[in-house]
């Protein structure tokens, strides 16, 4: 984590607004992970995840119409609490990883002051609050695409196999995510 304190001593107030912004973010997002209703495809992930491991496969491809790695994540996250809000944390946490994965995407490609606001209009992005903060699999297969993209690029700028068969291995997630990935 970078220091709230420029290299001559002075206080840092980009560094300072983006946290601010992170933290403010994250706290806006939990409260409405908290008060917001389910809807009807959230109750079925709910209940395609609710059975035992074999069912849930079987379950993901006859009823959700989807590969069934997303609902095994979810079934697994379940065992820790199997309440609502927790199962939408796991969506929020997806997000936020997507936006780490971003954040060095963007850093990879450009300097580290533009990375953090791009990072920002990431995150305000309506299609990413409202990913987060659903119970189905769209912030999962946005964390998947965000990985795939940065080990493309890491491969392709530093050629090492380890980039390649992350990108592979994602990939192939990522098929067993969502058939139109």
């Amino acid at each position: 984590m970078k220091s709230f304190f420029s290299k001559d001593k002075r206080i840092d107030w980009k560094t300072i607004l983006f946290w601010g912004f992170i933290i403010v973010y994250s706290i806006v997002l939990l409260y409405l992970c908290n008060k917001l209703n389910i809807w009807e495809d959230e109750g079925y992930t709910l209940n395609t995840t609710s059975n035992s491991l074999g069912k849930v496969i079987m379950q993901s491809y006859n009823f959700e119409g989807q590969p069934p790695l997303y609902f095994v994540v979810v079934k697994f996250w379940r065992f820790i609490n199997s309440g609502i809000f927790f199962a939408r944390l796991s969506s929020l946490i997806f997000v936020g990883l997507s936006a780490v994965y971003f954040y060095k995407f963007v850093r990879l490609v450009s300097g580290i002051e533009l990375s953090r606001w791009i990072v920002i209009l990431f995150l305000l992005n309506p299609f990413t609050v409202w990913a987060g903060l659903e119970i189905r699999l769209y912030s999962f297969v946005i964390l998947i695409s965000t990985v795939i993209v940065y080990q493309f690029f890491q491969f392709y700028l530093k050629n090492k196999n380890k980039n390649l068969y992350f990108f592979l291995l994602f990939c192939l997630a990522g098929i067993y995510t969502q058939y139109f990935f």
